[in-house]
C-alpha cells in the first residue's frame, strides 16, 4: 500500500524501493546478498513469467529512455542480467552515499518513474493472478456471500416484472452483499433480471420493471418499453440505427450525452427492445467504465420510435 502511495506521490525512488521489497521479502527467504539473491530470483518460475510479461509490455518505452535497467535490449529467453541490474538499482538506491559516482539526485526522482513503474508491473502481475482473479472462483464468491449474511450486511431487492395481457410473470426477490443500493446495484439487478426472464420463459411477454428495497422504501430502478410495442402481433420498424440519449455520473458532477448503434434487423419485437437496452447500457460500461448511469433512453429516428427506457431511483447518486 505505501509504495502505491509513493509512486501516486511522485516519490519513485521509495516507490521502487517498496516494489523491491516486496518480491525480496516473498522470494528472497532473508537473503541480502546480490548472487543469492539472482539465483533464488530467476528459480521463481512465477516471478520469472511475470517479469518477462512485463518485458513484453515496457521494451518500447525502454528503447526511447536511458536507463540503468536493460530492459530494451532483454531477451526474453534469458532474464539473469536484467534481474542482476533490477538488484543493483536497487542497491544504489537504498544505500545513498554523496561519495558514490553514482548518487542519486532527491531533485530529480522522476528519472526513476519507468523503472518504478515496470516494477510495479512485476509485483501487480504476480498478485492480479494470486488475489484479484481468485477473487472470482465460485467458491471464494459463496464464502463472501455467505459472510456478508452472517454480519447482516445483505441487501434484498423486489423487482416486480409488469407483463402485457394475456402474460404472468411473478415478482423476483435478488440479493447483493452490500447494506445500501447504489447506482452499480441498480445496473447489476437490472442485468440479473433480464437475464433470468430470458432463460425462464423469454422476454416477449416483459412489459416494465420496477426495482425497490425488500421494506419498499427505496425505489432502485425502473425500466420500460415504448408504447409502441403494446401490439403483440407487429414487429416495430426502427431503421437500421439506434440513438441512446444518457445521463451519467462524471468526477462527482452529472452529464448528458448521447451515442448511436447501428442495428443488424430493421424491425424488431419486445424481446429484440429488451436486448437492445441491455445492449445499449453495456456499451456506455465498455467506453467509460468509471461513469454511474443515471438514465438511458433508446430510440429510433427513422421513423420516431420510443424504444427502450431505464432510469434509477430519485435517491441514488444525486
Amino acid at each position: 500500500m505505501l509504495r502505491t502511495i509513493a509512486k501516486s506521490a511522485g516519490r519513485n525512488v521509495d516507490a521502487y524501493n517498496g516494489y523491491f521489497l516486496f518480491l525480496e521479502t516473498r522470494y528472497c527467504d532473508g537473503k541480502t546478498k546480490q548472487r543469492e539473491q539472482v539465483r533464488r530470483l530467476l528459480g521463481e518460475t512465477v516471478f520469472v513469467d511475470k517479469l518477462k510479461s512485463a518485458v513484453g509490455s515496457f521494451k518500447a518505452e525502454f528503447a526511447v529512455k536511458s536507463s540503468r535497467l536493460p530492459v530494451e535490449d532483454c531477451d526474453e529467453s534469458d532474464v539473469s542480467k536484467l534481474v542482476e541490474e533490477i538488484i543493483l538499482l536497487r542497491g544504489e538506491l537504498r544505500h545513498h552515499s554523496l561519495n558514490s559516482p553514482r548518487r542519486w539526485d532527491p531533485n530529480n526522482v522522476k528519472r526513476y518513474e519507468l523503472e518504478a513503474r515496470f516494477l510495479g508491473a512485476v509485483c501487480g502481475y504476480i498478485l492480479l493472478e494470486e488475489l484479484f482473479l481468485r477473487t472470482y472462483q465460485p467458491e471464494v464468491m459463496q464464502a463472501f456471500v455467505a459472510q456478508a449474511h452472517k454480519n447482516n450486511f445483505s441487501l434484498a431487492l423486489l423487482i416486480h416484472r409488469l407483463p402485457y395481457d394475456g402474460h404472468r410473470i411473478d415478482a423476483m426477490r435478488v440479493t447483493f452483499p452490500t447494506s445500501v443500493p447504489d447506482i452499480r446495484t441498480a445496473v447489476a439487478a437490472f442485468s440479473n433480471v433480464i437475464n433470468a426472464t430470458r432463460s425462464a420463459i423469454g422476454l416477449m411477454g416483459l412489459r416494465s420493471l420496477v426495482c425497490l428495497s425488500e421494506d419498499r422504501k427505496i425505489e432502485v430502478f425502473t425500466a420500460a418499453l415504448g408504447r409502441s410495442f403494446d401490439d403483440p402481433e407487429e414487429k416495430i420498424a426502427v431503421g437500421t440505427s439506434i440513438r441512446a440519449s444518457i445521463e451519467y455520473i462524471s468526477d462527482g458532477m452529472v452529464m448528458s450525452g448521447a451515442f448511436r448503434l447501428n442495428i443488424a434487423d430493421p424491425a424488431i419485437d419486445r424481446a429484440q427492445a429488451w436486448n437492445l437496452g441491455t445492449q445499449c447500457t453495456d456499451h456506455f460500461f465498455e467506453r467509460t467504465p468509471d461513469h454511474e448511469l443515471l438514465s438511458l433512453k433508446v430510440f429510433a429516428e427513422k421513423p420516431l420510435v420510443e424504444i427502450f427506457s431505464y432510469r434509477v431511483g430519485p435517491g441514488l447518486g444525486r
